[in-house]
């Protein structure tokens, strides 16, 4: 017990030494190397909705089925910010497996712009704010536009 004091000390000194140092072993980078170039948008017809959402739709994809809010899907996507900065994506850290999404969980402009697509649907979203994070104050991206690459891999069953 007498010594339990100094010990706990000393390993806080420690551990603040360690954080300090400028590689900390807590810090981690996504690896955004295998990441896809943007879909390429000036070969497809983008569609302008009165919300300011656009669509450009690559591929409606094939099947029975198409998207709606209430679904689950598997898909593939990157989310970049104008200037082309990759903030996430599903291929990121050499992913190969698609993220698992329940659309009405969704921000507004990914619920709009997806639902309706099929299997294999693939389309690039330009979400105004409105329709991103502009309703939430705590949000990095509440004032920018948001470019998403999707790919439907599958419709959860």
């Amino acid at each position: 017990m007498r010594y339990s004091f100094p010990l706990a000390v000393a390993l806080i000194m420690i551990v603040s030494l360690v954080a300090c140092d400028e590689t900390d072993p807590f810090s981690f980078q996504d690896d955004f190397s295998m990441v896809p170039e943007p879909y390429d948008t000036l070969s497809v017809e983008r569609e302008v909705r009165s919300n300011g959402l656009v669509i450009y739709r690559h591929d409606e994809g094939s099947g029975q089925f198409t998207i709606t809010e209430r679904d689950r899907v598997f898909l593939y996507y990157t989310f970049r910010l104008a200037d082309g900065t990759i903030v996430q994506s599903t291929y990121a850290n050499n992913r190969l497996e698609p993220n698992e999404f329940l659309i009405s969980s969704t921000i507004r402009g990914f619920r709009e712009g997806v639902v309706g697509l099929k299997e294999g649907g693939k389309v690039t979203l330009v979400i105004p704010p409105s329709l991103g994070y502009g309703g939430d104050p705590q949000s990095q991206f509440r004032n920018d536009t948001l470019y998403y690459d999707i790919l439907i891999d599958r419709i959860a069953e």
